[in-house]
């Protein structure tokens, strides 16, 4: 793994020239020659990372059914582009302004699910709005555990986003076409709604 430092540049937040820039070189099998893009102001405190791929650069869309415990373990490389939907669990992660580029692995993503869940159970008003957290919550608990089977797809009209399983054939990747483009959102965003069919979107 190699880093490659950056001479200082103008901060975009605070104006001052003490924004450092870093690529560190990614060794990440089936998805190689990816770099992972660093920028931290000392002065202000600003930071943003990112992932770029000079494989791919095409839109794709990653999907990957998770059937059991040792499933969770398949890394997840989710840029600032990259949108996560989870269909059986009503969920998806879109991008946004202050979305940040992360590795964690499927159980990772559940983690992230589950705390928004979480949050929006203690915000609930009514019974109804309670009692459909409580049941968004256990499915995914299950999902976390390995109990309930669900589908991982990761969509990126960059192609800096990829699913990374042990056995990768089992990692689905196809093209997006220009109409399923149209509907991706480009720069995190979850929207957790269980009161209205359990249906969840996040941003970052």
């Amino acid at each position: 793994m190699a880093i490659f430092l950056e001479e200082k540049s103008e901060c975009p937040v605070c104006g001052r020239k003490t924004l450092e820039s870093s690529f560190t070189d990614l060794n990440i099998p089936y998805f190689s020659e990816i770099y992972l893009v660093r920028f931290r102001c000392s002065s202000c405190g600003y930071k943003v990372s990112d992932f770029l791929s000079t494989r791919y650069g095409k839109p794709i869309r990653c999907t990957y059914k998770v059937k059991n415990e040792k499933e969770l373990t398949a890394r997840v490389i989710r840029a600032t582009t990259g949108t996560i939907k989870i269909p059986e669990l009503g969920t998806t992660i879109e991008p946004g302004p202050a979305s940040e580029a992360y590795v964690t692995n499927v159980e990772g993503v559940i983690s992230r699910i589950l705390e928004v869940a979480e949050i929006a159970r203690e915000w609930a008003e009514t019974e109804e709005q309670k009692r459909n957290s409580d049941i968004a919550i256990e499915k995914i608990k299950k999902a976390k555990t390995g109990e309930m089977p669900f589908t991982l797809i990761l969509e990126d009209p960059f192609g800096n986003s990829m699913i990374v399983a042990k056995n990768q054939s089992e990692v689905k990747i196809k093209e997006l076409t220009v109409e399923e483009l149209q509907d991706l959102r480009t720069g995190g965003l979850m929207f957790f709604t269980p009161s209205d069919s359990n249906e969840s979107t996040q941003e970052d």
